[in-house]
């Protein structure tokens, strides 16, 4: 059993990236929305390492993933949607959409963030019925054993399932809902759907709330979401800190080398490209998911 010492670890990590979140709740209230999403960021390595922290020194407890979902509600739902809320507030709207209506966009992002962690936490997750004992083949035309087929289909489904997010994780959606922000502070156009769709009244306003509405949709959802778990054998041991092989070390380290290089150079560029690349796995993990529980 580790020391009481060992097992506040973890969640000094996670209080970590509680502060992270709630002062970047700070700078964007005093327009510093840079700062603000790059504290965001900071607050989303926090929570994906303090899980990695605790397995990798047997802490995991109970408390601590209640801490870690209690703090993601103020980190990744009220932070990004205050953000959001005293961004967009900045910009006037041709089509006459309050602040008002920006707000209640906003608090729709954190309640659905909120649903979102309860779910998690309560374990409501939808595995699949036991796997049966035994197994009774039955004839088929093309002589086939179908219950014995049926049952490693379960199997695999299960497996994957366990590998999953159920509905986007909050850190990758409070990523994501600051997605426009991160474009104009890298100078890009103004973030408007109607530059590449000729309806005039998707303006900034507009763009942004839909975009939170979206984002809130897909986290209460069903659909599979990939998760780092995926190259893991047991999720509830497992830790990409632990490494099964030095050129497995040697790959993790020359990665982290190669990423902390580039956000020295020009960090926002490189929150550009994670967006992209959340983007990706939110529109490809249900056909991946499909790839390894039916078709693999």
């Amino acid at each position: 059993m580790p020391s009481q010492w060992v097992l506040m670890i973890p969640s000094g990590v996670t209080l970590a990236a509680l502060c992270f979140g709630v002062t970047a709740i700070r700078f964007a209230n005093e327009g510093n929305f840079r700062l603000s999403v790059l504290l965001l960021l900071a607050s989303s390595i926090c929570d994906a390492a303090d899980g990695h922290v605790a397995r990798y020194l047997n802490a995991v407890t109970q408390f601590g993933g209640e801490l870690d979902s209690l703090c993601d509600l103020v980190d990744f739902g009220a932070a990004p949607a205050l953000l959001m809320y005293l961004w967009i507030t900045k910009f006037t709207s041709p089509t006459h959409i309050s602040d008002d209506l920006v707000w209640a966009c906003s608090c729709i992002f954190v309640a659905a963030g909120a649903y979102r962690l309860a779910r998690f936490n309560v374990g409501t997750f939808q595995h699949p019925r036991p796997l049966p004992t035994k197994t009774y083949p039955a004839e088929r035309p093309d002589g086939g054993d179908f219950e014995v087929k049926k049952v490693e289909l379960q199997r695999r489904y299960y497996l994957a399932r366990s590998k999953f997010f159920q509905g986007i994780p909050t850190p990758v959606a409070a990523i994501l809902v600051c997605f426009p922000v991160i474009l104009h502070e890298n100078n890009y156009p103004q973030f408007e759907l109607s530059q590449y769709i000729p309806l005039t009244f998707l303006d900034s306003r507009v763009t942004c709330c839909l975009l939170q509405l979206l984002l809130a949709a897909l986290m209460v959802s069903h659909v599979p979401s990939l998760s780092g778990k995926v190259f893991m054998k047991d999720t509830s041991r497992e830790s990409h800190l632990r490494n099964r092989s030095v050129g497995t070390m040697v790959l993790k380290w020359a990665a982290l080398g190669v990423v902390l290089g580039l956000v020295f150079k020009d960090w926002m560029l490189v929150m550009l490209y994670v967006e992209f690349g959340f983007v990706f796995i939110v529109l490809f993990s249900p056909l991946i998911f499909r790839y390894v529980a039916v078709d693999a």
